[in-house]
């Protein structure tokens, strides 16, 4: 039997890092489908505690999916210094968290932002924004990740070595902390749709 990269990285981290996937994919189809039930009043109640300011409201939209971003990035430029094992946990929990903000979405047969929220739109609106700029973060890091990967694959050859794995990686690091800034001041500056 041919001994399959994946698995056994899989098995390494733990017998409990077998079910993250399940509990994330669990957590993001939750907050799909039941959140909707929950998100107005949510919303009415974080467009509160913030006195209904704007900036703030923007800034805690783009932390729903920015911070998991954050933490991901970070455990991705130190993944040789920290453990297997509270990699995995930590980026779990930031996961679960990035999946929980589904909710905003307002599920599938959702009529129109202002109809569906009603009263908290105005509040809905900046917050959708700030999480809708996290977002677009989200697969800009997926897309500058994949082409870099790809390139260096191809001018270092497979496998690459371990100096050009490690110019990769700051390189990369550096761009996802760029791609991070740009997304979050996108989501405090960035003009609202009207």
């Amino acid at each position: 039997m041919q001994t399959r990269p994946g698995l056994v990285a899989l098995a390494s981290t733990g017998r409990w890092a077998k079910y993250a996937p399940i509990l994330i994919v669990a957590v993001l189809l939750t907050s799909g489908l039941l959140g909707r039930r929950y998100v107005r009043d949510l919303v009415a109640h974080l467009g509160t505690a913030v006195s209904h300011n704007e900036l703030a409201l923007r800034a805690l939209g783009w932390a729903w999916v920015g911070v998991p971003l954050v933490v991901l990035t970070v455990l991705l430029v130190l993944r040789r210094r920290i453990d297997r094992t509270i990699r995995g946990v930590v980026a779990t929990a930031a996961l679960c968290l990035a999946a929980s903000s589904a909710m905003l979405t307002g599920g599938r047969r959702a009529p129109r932002a202002e109809v569906f929220f009603g009263a908290v739109y105005p509040d809905a609106q900046p917050l959708s924004y700030g999480w809708a700029a996290a977002g677009l973060t989200i697969f800009a890091m997926l897309a500058v990740s994949a082409i870099t990967l790809i390139v260096a694959g191809k001018i270092a050859g497979r496998p690459m070595p371990a100096a050009v794995q490690q110019k990769v990686g700051h390189a990369l690091g550096v761009a996802l902390i760029l791609l991070l800034a740009a997304g979050l001041l996108l989501a405090l500056t960035g003009p609202l749709p009207s």
